[in-house]
């Protein structure tokens, strides 16, 4: 039972985290630029954008779901809570998976010199 607790409260807090970083990255995306989109951009902010009204509404299905079988324990109620639990993992990796489209031909690298200090090219 400890065990199902932990993962609760971790998955809720992901979960949470998750939502909050989507909602500030599409906000700045759309809100914060100062240029029009290009054709990848606009991909990448379409897919963004998609990947979290997916994941908003499969998490709030996973919930009632969750919620259901804890009140109720009706057969295939968890189940169902799996499988939305797992679409909104894949929404979130998608959603990170977008970082294509934004470094598409850009190049970067860090470099750590022997005195620690970090710097971004």
């Amino acid at each position: 039972m400890v065990c199902h607790t932990i993962h609760e409260k971790c998955f809720i807090t992901f979960i949470l985290t998750s939502e909050v970083y989507m909602i500030v990255t599409c906000w700045i995306y759309k809100k914060e630029r100062q240029l029009p989109f290009n054709n990848l951009e606009s991909r990448s902010f379409n897919l963004k954008l998609k990947c979290f009204v997916l994941n908003i509404f499969c998490f709030s299905i996973a919930g009632y779901c969750f919620l259901r079988h804890n009140a109720y324990c009706e057969p295939g109620v968890y189940t169902m809570f799996a499988l939305f639990e797992y679409v909104v993992v894949i929404t979130n990796i998608l959603f990170h998976f977008t970082i294509v489209y934004d470094i598409n031909g850009k190049m970067s690298s860090v470099l750590i010199s022997k005195n620690c200090s970090v710097q971004f090219r």
